[in-house]
């Protein structure tokens, strides 16, 4: 169903960085999938059993250019300032309101030695 470039497990991100990340969601015959109405969710905890207003982040997201198939998620860096192992769900809901999760794991919030910015 899509082709995720970044969206790996075990993945260490630094303390104080923003990220984004363009996903793209291909069809079976690996054409952009038309993503108009589609609304996507990412959730970030530190525990599983937490509900998603417990969560350090819990936005939605919709495509900006949805016949391209891409979406673009971003995460500000003041969203997430304790370092540890954090969990991560990202799910959508399509325009027909089929709701699947696309990628759910692990990563790791490390610090850095530069506390600047």
């Amino acid at each position: 169903m899509a082709d995720y470039p970044y969206i790996v497990d075990n993945v260490i991100h630094p303390v104080g960085d923003d990220w984004d990340s363009t996903v793209r969601i291909n069809d079976a015959d690996g054409n952009p999938k038309n993503l108009t109405g589609w609304v996507f969710w990412v959730t970030i905890t530190k525990d599983l059993s937490w509900d998603d207003d417990e969560a350090y982040v819990h936005k939605s997201f919709t495509p900006i250019y949805p016949l391209s198939g891409e979406v673009t998620l971003a995460i500000s860096a003041d969203q997430l300032m304790i370092p540890g192992r954090y969990y991560r769900g990202i799910k959508v809901k399509s325009a027909s309101g089929t709701r699947t999760t696309l990628v759910s794991g692990v990563f790791d919030l490390v610090s850095v030695p530069t506390k600047a910015l």
